[in-house]
């Protein structure tokens, strides 16, 4: 149900684990299922994101902003989750149904063409929609945990590469090219104010019990887009939201 933790054990980046309560990772690592729809839940909880994603975009002119700027905020913030989930869904799954409306239907898989076609448009949208402030601890205080339009520039960059290099073309379906994505790149690197840490200790909490190391907090600086989590929360209800409610 972790994309991460699923993508680091299916490569050679960590194991499984080896503990009694692991079998499913342990399954993972061995590309075994010894039970049935294993990576169901991470399909489940990615649609369920799409439907209310789609539900919000097809509904969106509906409502009325005094603010036009936010408005388009809204808007591109929306664009980006579609974007990321079906993004996941490709990468984890392959071709899988594409749908942008909000009744039942049954679909059969789309081409990987037309997942990434709407993928790369979700996302030069959002580009296009989201604010462009330069990070700062001030901007991070009330943008963190959203998506932005330095993380919508990074996440192009992902989709171009992984698109590119499994499907061994040389631009995105929807025409984004390579000089387009680097562009983009060009621009959240000298603009974004997001950078890396001076010392690469500091990114781990542990770093404000070791000498001469200040841990930066969350939301520091190398954090271009991050989810995030609240103690707040209960396990209870569908899908137990309490392990993606977000604090913000």
């Amino acid at each position: 149900n972790n994309p991460i933790l699923l993508a680091n054990i299916l490569s050679d980046d960590c194991y499984s684990g080896g503990g009694t309560g692991d079998a499913q990772a342990y399954d993972v690592d061995k590309f075994d299922n010894r039970g049935s729809d294993l990576c169901l839940p991470i399909y489940q909880r990615s649609y369920e994101g799409i439907y209310r994603l789609n539900m919000l975009l097809n509904n969106f002119d509906k409502a009325e902003y005094d603010d036009e700027t936010l408005q388009k905020q809204h808007k591109g913030e929306a664009q980006f989750l579609r974007a990321f989930y079906y993004f996941r869904l490709a990468q984890l799954f392959g071709e899988v149904p594409l749908n942008l409306q909000t009744e039942l239907v049954y679909l059969p898989k789309a081409t990987s063409t037309e997942i990434y076609e709407q993928i790369a448009t979700d996302l030069k949208a959002s580009i296009e929609n989201l604010p462009s402030g330069s990070w700062s601890a001030e901007w991070a205080s009330v943008n963190s945990g959203r998506a932005t339009k330095w993380a919508a520039e990074a996440l192009m960059a992902r989709v171009f590469l992984f698109y590119t290099g499994y499907y061994t073309s040389s631009e995105l379906p929807n025409g984004v090219t390579k000089a387009n994505v680097v562009a983009w790149l060009d621009d959240c690197i000298n603009n974004s104010g997001h950078d890396r840490l001076d010392d690469y200790r500091s990114v781990w909490p542990y770093a404000q019990f070791t000498d001469g190391v200040d841990w930066p907090g969350d939301g520091h600086k190398e954090t271009v887009f991050a989810l995030k989590y609240t103690n707040q929360a209960n396990y209870s209800g569908p899908g137990n939201p309490g392990r993606l409610a977000y604090s913000n």
